[in-house]
């Protein structure tokens, strides 16, 4: 399968969304073969495999550390999202926004996704201290890199200039096309 960069991450042209595998789409498949169609798509050049603190209520997580946990983990780039109000199950993190409240909410998704590094995306209204703590945790190798969803030109350029961004993850299609006025450019810079 063709690569694409993410930044200096080498990922495959087309990765698996995991959110299906345990909500949203109605009555998804049995673990057994959700597990079976994350291998088969490895198999088929996918290393790209994207999930949530979100999704299900954090079960998505542990759900993609049970299916990858088999496969070369050099190989796999984990792409997960932190939500920015505690989920239940996180009502013991008194202020997730802040450095300690992101770096328990990244200990935990670790431990769920049962990896010691991920490739993280953020949907944030406190930037610049996700874009600090971000920049802390690429240095420590918690995470590989770190980027945003669905960001004006303005939030990128703002946390690009503390941490650098190595991905923009945005719903694109025929009927959302705002990103090429201002952010696709500014990508492509």
């Amino acid at each position: 399968m063709e690569k694409r960069k993410f930044r200096n991450i080498d990922v495959s042209a087309i990765g698996l969304g995991c959110m299906g595998f345990t909500h949203a789409y109605g009555d998804g498949p049995s673990e057994e073969e959700s597990i079976r169609l994350v291998h088969l798509a490895y198999e088929k050049g996918c290393n790209l495999f994207d999930t949530t603190e979100m999704y299900s209520c954090l079960k998505n997580e542990e759900f993609v550390g049970k299916a990858l946990k088999d496969l070369p983990r050099d190989k796999i780039v984990i792409s997960d999202k932190f939500w920015p109000t505690p989920l239940k199950g996180q009502e013991d993190i008194k202020e997730k926004l802040s450095e300690e409240g992101i770096r328990k909410c990244f200990e935990s998704s670790l431990k769920r996704l049962q990896t010691d590094y991920i490739l993280h995306v953020m949907d944030e209204e406190h930037l610049k201290e996700v874009a600090r703590v971000c920049g802390l945790l690429i240095k420590e190798k918690k995470i590989r890199g770190w980027g945003l969803s669905s960001p004006t030109a303005e939030q990128l350029l703002i946390a690009y200039n503390i941490t650098p961004v190595s991905v923009v993850q945005s719903e694109y299609s025929m009927m959302e096309r705002k990103w090429e006025k201002d952010v696709i450019p500014l990508c492509k810079k």
